[in-house]
C-alpha cells in the first residue's frame, strides 16, 4: 500500500519489537563508541539510525510541551495514522527527567488499554531526540 500525502518526514524507523533488550545490548556493543547522550537512555530506548527514516509522513502538527512536539504521522506501508512525540534529549537531561520519561513510557505501554491512557506502541532514540509512537486519542465530545 502506498499513501499519498503532502508532507515531509524526518523521523527514524523503529524496528519490530521482536528482539529482546538483551539482543539489542549485544548488537549495540561494537568497536564503535556510543555517545553518552545515547548511552544514558539505553537499554530502555533503542538506538535507530539509517536509511529507514522515510517510514512515516508527517501529516500535521498537533501540540507541543516542555520537552518537544507531537505530530500526526502516517505510516507509508499501512496508511495508519499515529501520534509521534519528538522529545529533546538535551532538555530531558537538563531537567533531570530521565526517570520520569521511562516511567511514562512504561505506564503507557502497560496500561494503554484503559480508555483514559494513551497506548505507547513503540519508542526509540537517535542522537538528538526520543521518539514515542502512540495511537492518536479519539476525539472526545465535550458535551454528550
Amino acid at each position: 500500500m502506498n499513501c499519498q500525502f503532502n508532507g515531509t518526514c524526518g523521523f527514524l524507523f523503529h524496528s519490530d519489537s521482536t528482539k529482546s533488550h538483551t539482543q539489542d545490548l549485544i548488537l549495540s556493543k561494537s568497536s564503535w563508541p556510543i555517545a553518552q547522550r545515547e548511552h544514558l537512555f539505553l537499554p530502555h530506548f533503542k538506538i535507530h539510525r539509517g536509511p529507514e527514516d522515510q517510514k512515516y509522513i508527517t501529516s500535521r502538527y498537533l501540540a507541543s510541551g516542555g520537552y518537544g512536539k507531537v505530530y500526526s504521522v502516517v505510516e507509508k506501508d499501512t496508511c495508519k495514522e499515529y501520534a509521534l512525540k519528538v522529545l529533546s534529549k538535551s532538555q530531558i537531561i537538563k531537567d533531570n527527567e530521565l526517570k520520569q520519561l521511562r516511567d511514562e513510557v512504561d505506564i503507557q505501554s502497560r496500561c494503554g488499554h484503559h480508555p483514559f491512557i494513551v497506548e505507547c506502541l513503540s519508542y526509540w532514540q537517535n542522537r538528538k531526540n526520543i521518539y514515542i509512537r502512540e495511537y492518536p486519542p479519539p476525539p472526545i465530545p465535550l458535551y454528550a
